[in-house]
């Protein structure tokens, strides 16, 4: 719940950086003594935080206890490290509402388990029979760490507890399975399938999950669990076979249990395994939603994330896992939550570049096959107008034809284009793929000419959230860059706000993710200008998206 990291507008997470570490590395030396001791103390900076975020994730695999706990150790541990100030008291006070909280929840816990179990010795040891998801209104706030400390802690989801079908299926009975799945009607083993157990509101696919996740540990705390749970019946392993069976008869691989969690949840919360790994994937070839989210907001890719789960985010991405779900209490997304762990990072940049080349492709169809078809004749453009940066042409013949119909439309394009101020700024670049940290020149090196230019807002929930330990005032610029980097800057709001704010608007309605689009742009070397360069954008036309 509490992350931190780097601020969006000046640090760079991308792999190769923004702009190239190549650019960067010329740059320094274009700098003066006093550039490079001013940014060589904030370089320090960057790669302790880095090697101070790589000892957490590691830590974090590394913990026997409840997963939630090893998340608010590492939360205290980042937030130690803050200097202090008003936004680290705000946080001292959320993270003590958290941890009170977690106690109010343990509390009630129970009292609910007394209830529990009073309602089962007037039933003759026997709870009610559940087939549906019960309560799944959503939970926001400090009921969240209330909940999430029930549901960690499996309330009265055990064995010893629960029906001879959960006990069969939960230690791996396939044989046992079976056996009872073969004197039940069709009728009764859908009705059976779907019957919920304990507290929990677990279902048969649910317990396979489960017991899958315990058996296959290699985790000291359920090693522990495991010598418990061998004093009730012996394990057979028929895990993934028992699941296989179960998507046969048409289980419902959806099923919510009392936190809003469905099985491909199960897979990735708290201590997943090589059997939950595949587990995952049947659930997803069956139809499980990789993007459906549980009463607090949280889909199953937010708590791969949480569990440093590179195969299990490359899974989820790969059928169509959004990085960009928000959960409800604080509108976090799993971006937000891989903000400081590099290696997620790079598969979301993976992904979406794969979404980029399917929408291009998509666009691309839509247009009859070309997005550069000349005007005059229909063969391939091979150029833009130098008015417009619009319309294409094969050749200078055909452009010429086309001139007398094209010319007012050209100049009413042309009046279209802006003038704006990019503020060229130094600031460190971060390579997470060749883990070197290297200076951004402020130097232009774009020569005059018409250009396709990415526009880059700030994302929201992410600079939230790291403005608070790295602020900049101009935390909320705009990055502006073409394909090279080597024409690129910052858009401010002040002095052309105007501008900004309609940029901002339509990359955040209608560009891709909702943070990026690309617009046809002109630079040119002008000493009549402040700074020696004019920079036009055109703002009315977005241009289909690029795959840089």
């Amino acid at each position: 719940m509490f992350q931190t990291g780097l601020c969006w507008s000046r640090f760079s997470m991308a792999d190769g950086g923004t702009p190239s570490a190549r650019a960067g590395k010329r740059g320094e030396q274009e700098w003066s003594e006093d550039d490079l001791k001013k940014y060589k103390t904030k370089i320090e900076e960057v790669n302790k935080t880095l090697g101070e975020v790589n000892l957490n994730q590691a830590k974090a695999r590394l913990y026997s206890s409840d997963p939630k706990n090893a998340q608010m150790d590492m939360a205290k541990q980042r937030l130690d490290a803050w200097s202090e100030g008003p936004e680290k008291n705000k946080m001292k006070i959320k993270m003590e509402m958290e941890l009170e909280a977690r106690k109010e929840g343990e509390a009630e816990m129970s009292v609910k388990l007394q209830a529990q179990k009073l309602r089962k010795a007037m039933c003759g040891g026997r709870e009610e029979q559940r087939y549906d998801d019960g309560d799944q209104s959503k939970v926001v706030g400090r009921e969240v760490a209330k909940m999430e400390v029930q549901w960690s802690s499996g309330m009265d989801y055990h064995p010893a507890n629960c029906s001879p079908w959960m006990r069969t299926i939960f230690f791996g009975d396939f044989k046992g399975t079976m056996d009872m799945l073969d004197k039940m009607s069709k009728a009764q083993v859908a009705r059976q399938l779907e019957l919920r157990e304990s507290m929990l509101n677990m279902n048969s696919v649910q317990h396979a999950v489960g017991g899958a996740k315990t058996f296959y540990s290699d985790k000291p705390a359920m090693l522990m669990e495991v010598r418990r749970f061998a004093t009730i019946r012996e394990v057979k392993r028929g895990h993934v076979r028992i699941l296989q069976k179960l998507i046969e008869l048409g289980a419902n691989v959806s099923a919510k249990d009392m936190a809003g969690r469905a099985p491909l949840h199960h897979c990735f919360a708290g201590y997943g395994n090589a059997a939950t790994t595949v587990m995952a994937e049947l659930l997803l070839q069956a139809g499980a939603d990789p993007n459906l989210q549980d009463r607090t907001g949280v889909t199953p890719l937010f708590l791969a994330v949480g569990s440093a789960d590179i195969q299990g985010v490359s899974m989820l991405l790969k059928h169509g896992g959004d990085p960009d779900v928000k959960e409800y209490s604080e509108g976090h997304t799993p971006r937000v939550r891989a903000v400081m762990f590099p290696a997620v990072k790079r598969l979301f940049g993976k992904s979406d570049l794969r979404d980029a080349k399917e929408e291009r492709r998509q666009v691309k169809k839509a247009a009859g096959g070309s997005l550069a078809t000349c005007r005059t004749c229909g063969a391939g453009g091979g150029t833009r107008c130098a008015g417009c940066f619009l319309a294409h042409y094969c050749n200078p013949a055909c452009q010429k034809k086309d001139w007398k119909k094209h010319r007012v439309t050209c100049r009413e394009t042309r009046a279209r284009y802006q003038p704006a101020r990019l503020e060229a700024e130094t600031g460190v670049n971060i390579n997470f793929k060749s883990k070197q940290v290297t200076a951004i020149s402020p130097s232009q090196a774009a020569p005059d000419g018409l250009y396709v230019v990415k526009v880059q807002v700030p994302r929201e929930e992410i600079t939230a959230v790291l403005s608070a330990r790295y602020s900049s005032k101009k935390e909320k610029d705009l990055q502006v860059y073409n394909k090279d980097r080597s024409l690129m800057g910052f858009l401010a709001r002040e002095g052309q706000q105007e501008l900004y704010d309609k940029l901002v608007k339509d990359v955040r309605d209608h560009g891709f993710k909702k943070y990026k689009a690309f617009y046809p742009a002109i630079f040119k070397r002008d000493a009549a200008v402040e700074g020696g360069n004019r920079f036009e954008i055109n703002p009315e036309e977005m241009l289909p998206v690029e795959t840089w």
